[in-house]
């Protein structure tokens, strides 16, 4: 077996203890405070965004998302930081 080969076996059992941590947070309070919260932010800003200029903020919105996505996937798989409670599971271990 070559490096390789143990490097993608190491990930696919981190993987998989991954999924078993998630699975066992999955609808917890600490999930659903989580949850809330970001249903909150969502109304908040409903509620006071410029509804004539949605598109253009929709847009910018979404190229800073992709951005930040990007940004958060190489700072989390560099261990720099590590977060307890995931609303979604991240599956960008196993490939």
């Amino acid at each position: 077996m070559d490096i390789i080969d143990m490097i993608h076996q190491s990930r696919f059992e981190l993987w998989g203890y991954q999924l078993t941590e998630w699975r066992m947070n999955l609808f917890t309070i600490r999930w659903w405070f989580v949850i809330t919260i970001i249903a909150i932010a969502y109304a908040i800003w409903w509620k006071y965004v410029d509804k004539s200029r949605l598109t253009q903020i929709l847009l910018f919105g979404s190229f800073i998302a992709v951005f930040m996505a990007i940004m958060d996937d190489a700072g989390a798989s560099a261990a720099f930081w590590v977060y307890s409670v995931k609303p979604l599971h991240s599956a960008t271990l196993c490939f």
